[in-house]
């Protein structure tokens, strides 16, 4: 009823031209509605599972919404031509003085109802322009929140493994702690075969010289160790390869001067109880 009015308003043919844009424009309203569907699934999916997969579907969309941007700006464009050029089968040919007269009062109230048309239609636009670019604004909301969501997960599983190397870390150093005590016995036994007399009589070797090159060898190597360590608490930081080689001196001494210490203040708070009345 509304275009009928029109038609029978304005012999312009435009007018059947804006009522094609109008049907589009409706098209352009179905696609976003069910576009803001699929948007909403997908907010649901990425808060509900936090799969990575869901990122590239967001992008694909986003991809989507771009394109549209470009078409929005050439329906636009259409539109602004379609106002701003008048149709030239409108144009007055031979008539009479008051026939060009009618003619002139019919383009102008044409041109008054296309302005009108293409002003609705142009607002409209603008409306779907402002709608993609909310939609676009949440889609880059959802992606932020997936893309963190991962970035939680792998900090979890990297946490994981890393508790998982400090165990093993652990255990490699207790290994190597049991290493470092019963390889010289290890090695020493080796050497004697425990050809000792309290075992074997009849050899020269004793039990005790046994326990003596044991201890000393894993002396050596506890020492040895510690002294090619960066970083201990043996020394402190940024030591010397002197410092480094001679620490058992060093923290003997650390020991003694600590115990003087202890036993100093020890004296004084004896002597401040005595003093006291």
């Amino acid at each position: 009823v509304y275009w009928s009015k029109i038609f029978k308003k304005s012999k312009d043919p435009t007018f059947l031209f804006i009522a094609i844009l109008w049907y589009a424009l409706y098209a352009w309203d179905e696609a976003f509605e069910a576009l803001y569907g699929h948007i909403t699934k997908l907010e649901s999916e990425v808060l509900r599972t936090h799969e990575i997969e869901l990122t590239r579907e967001l992008h694909k969309v986003e991809a989507h919404l771009l394109h549209y941007k470009q078409l929005l700006q050439d329906f636009k464009k259409s539109v602004i031509f379609v106002k701003d050029t008048p149709n030239p089968v409108t144009e007055s040919g031979k008539m009479t003085k008051q026939e060009r007269k009618m003619a002139a009062r019919a383009r102008e109230d044409s041109k008054n109802l296309m302005d009108k048309e293409t002003h609705n239609l142009l607002s409209e636009i603008e409306r779907l322009e402002s709608q993609r670019s909310m939609y676009s604004d949440r889609l880059q909301n959802v992606m932020r929140l997936a893309f963190a969501s991962v970035n939680i997960e792998d900090s979890r599983a990297m946490k994981n493994l890393t508790e998982a190397s400090l165990k093993d870390s652990a255990a490699m150093k207790q290994i190597a702690y049991l290493t470092m005590v019963f390889l010289p016995a290890t090695l020493m036994s080796s050497i004697f075969s425990m050809n000792v007399a309290e075992i074997n009589p009849g050899t020269k070797e004793h039990l005790a010289n046994f326990a003596i090159a044991t201890v000393l060898l894993t002396v050596f190597t506890a020492w040895l160790v510690i002294a090619l360590q960066l970083h201990s608490s043996f020394w402190p930081p940024g030591s010397g390869v002197f410092r480094r080689i001679a620490w058992p001196v060093f923290y003997v001494a650390k020991l003694i001067k600590d115990a003087r210490e202890r036993r100093g203040n020890a004296r004084r708070n004896r002597d401040n109880i005595l003093r006291t009345p």
